[in-house]
């Protein structure tokens, strides 16, 4: 079973995606509204992991779920099937970062008991603050490069 899977070659596709509709990928760090970005280049990034399930569900839904396995991986089959046959690259949104554009979008947090926007009252005073947030988006539009390896 394992000669199924050797190969001589690896092939590299590079790969552009551009969002049709506002994007957000949660940050670890700091305020959840926050789009992640990378700690050294300090641009937006989509983690590979991310790209990786994407790609993974859709080809699932074209095929099968056990094709789909047998091309990406998993941790409950044999052992010549585990590793996946497919490597992806974190996506980076606009190496030019002239044309890269963050919205920054209102929102509401709803009480999922009463289903009401509730509000509070700050600790230590008579200030009494609702439940409204912001989040960061990026734009339609954006482009994001990454490589496929098969």
């Amino acid at each position: 079973m394992a000669d199924i899977f050797r190969y001589d070659k690896i092939v590299k596709y590079k790969v552009t995606a551009e969002c049709t509709q506002p994007l957000h990928i949660g940050s670890a760090a700091g305020d959840a509204g926050q789009v992640l970005v990378h700690p050294l280049d300090d641009i937006p990034f989509m983690q590979a992991a991310g790209i990786a399930g994407v790609f993974r569900e859709y080809y699932a839904r074209l095929h099968t779920k056990e094709e789909a396995e047998k091309l990406f991986g998993s941790h409950l089959a044999e052992e010549a099937c585990r590793e996946s046959r497919i490597r992806f690259t974190d996506g980076v949104f606009c190496a030019d970062t002239e044309n890269l554009y963050i919205e920054l979008r209102p929102r509401v947090k709803i009480d999922p008991k009463t289903a009401a926007c509730g509000s509070s009252t700050i600790q230590g005073s008579n200030i009494i603050a609702g439940t409204k947030f912001s989040m960061e988006y990026i734009a339609a539009g954006t482009r994001m490069d990454f490589s496929i390896y098969l």
